[in-house]
């Protein structure tokens, strides 16, 4: 067990999911000397490496989606399509993981305060699935310790310089299944425990980030972890952002709370206790390029269109599809519910394109969406757009269905990654 500080950086990812916040760390630490950070290929080149088988803005939205109210979307109204694939794709290469303790590096910029040090990362998730597909990318286990009973004995024994957390989203949003009972939510059980502990611990952290869905803004757990973070000599920031804030051509608007423990300060500290929708200073951000149409991101060869066809009911209720193509400039919001759920779920893949168009076309009856040889986007592409690594993959056991709900869960590693890096930007006040 870790104790203290002195031999590196200890990092708790708590909610671990698939490991998310660790590949955002990583694409951080070593994305400043890359130009080319925000480059789909560059972020996740070859298919079988991510794996080809297998929640809403108020930022600017170039697409011509529209959004539905469920749980997932934003503050616009998001129209997709769902259907379950019964048929998995090929198998995916197996590569040796890299070890769970990495030596994340900063390219020495003057500004960031990681530089060398060597970085241990705990993850914490009782998600089976999810747990299988952090160890498969990073080896090691994840703890399926139950938060409600952590202590602050604990967390203090580990001795950890920074806390990740991307708690479940359901008591905050407002779908049939999250009545947004927010406190009185049995789910939201685990970050009121954190809370307290928080406020209790010997040995907190210098350095604090949570992801959560836009609506979290609102809700009394935020409440609750703010005037601890607060009373406990915390300087507090957060934003309200998506992908496309970062030259990726997705729409999944989310709130985060980013926090320093005094003497620690931001280094544009005029934006503390505020919520901003724009992201920091340019000046404090990785180089990202400008955005990209989504062709850039599809599966090259592309996936076989019977492997990710929709089925025949799902058509039925084709008006509601967000239809995209290779030369659109955004999509929906993915969730756990695509390819089961119509609306409100994600964008789907317009691949016959008349001669002369460039634009998805509006399309009013539901039988011509036959002639557009529609199909889902693959786990792949969507992981691509979640800026995941080209060494990322699931278990080769996991079936198509359960990956979509899991990338449906997790966060946009890009946007996280240039969070982390504000976060250690000029750290001294």
């Amino acid at each position: 067990m870790a104790t203290g500080r002195s031999n590196g950086r200890v990092v708790l990812e708590f909610y671990s999911g698939i490991g998310g916040m660790h590949h955002a760390w990583n694409l951080a630490a070593s994305s400043h000397s890359n130009r080319n950070c925000g480059s789909p290929r560059s972020i996740a080149n070859t298919t079988t490496a991510i794996g080809t088988q297998n929640t809403e803005t108020t930022t600017p939205d170039t697409s011509n989606c529209t959004r539905s109210s469920s749980s997932f979307a934003t503050n616009t109204t998001t129209t997709t399509a769902a259907a379950s694939t019964s048929t998995a794709p090929p198998p995916e290469s197996a590569t040796p993981p890299p070890d769970v303790t990495s030596a994340a590096r900063y390219a020495s910029c003057g500004r960031v305060d990681l530089h060398s040090e060597h970085v241990t990362f705990l993850p914490f998730d009782i998600d089976q699935s999810a747990n299988m597909t952090y160890e498969t990318n990073f080896g090691g286990t994840v703890n399926n310790k139950n938060l409600e009973s952590i202590t602050c004995q604990y967390l203090d024994d580990l001795g950890a310089d920074t806390w990740l957390m991307s708690p479940p989203c359901q008591p905050y949003n407002s779908c049939v299944m999250s009545k947004q009972l927010d406190l009185a939510d049995s789910r939201a059980r685990s970050l009121i425990t954190l809370t307290s502990v928080l406020s209790h611990c010997t040995n907190k952290p210098n350095y604090f980030l949570l992801e959560n869905v836009k609506v979290f803004q609102s809700s009394a757990s935020r409440n609750q972890l703010v005037e601890v973070l607060r009373t406990t000599g915390y300087h507090i920031q957060e934003f309200l952002l998506s992908p496309a804030n970062f030259g990726i051509p997705n729409q999944r608007l989310r709130y985060f709370l980013l926090a320093k423990r005094h003497p620690l300060n931001f280094s544009h500290s005029n934006l503390n206790d505020t919520v901003s929708t724009q992201p920091p200073p340019a000046c404090c951000l990785l180089p990202c390029n400008p955005l990209r149409a989504l062709g850039d991101f599809f599966d090259s060869p592309p996936p076989p269109l019977e492997l990710y066809s929709i089925n025949p009911q799902q058509m039925k209720k084709g008006l509601l599809f967000d239809i995209v193509n290779k030369n659109s400039l955004s999509c929906c919001c993915f969730t756990k519910g695509y390819t089961r759920i119509v609306e409100g779920t994600g964008s789907v893949i317009q691949t016959v394109i008349p001669d002369g168009r460039n634009d998805p076309e509006i399309v009013t009856d539901v039988e011509r969406l036959n002639e557009f040889g529609l199909r889902y986007f693959t786990p792949s592409e969507i992981a691509r757009l979640h800026c995941f690594p080209d060494s990322f993959r699931f278990p080769p056991t996991m079936q198509t269905r359960k990956k979509y709900q899991l990338l449906g869960n997790s966060l946009n590693c890009l946007v996280v990654a240039n969070l982390l890096h504000y976060l250690h930007c000029n750290t001294q006040p």
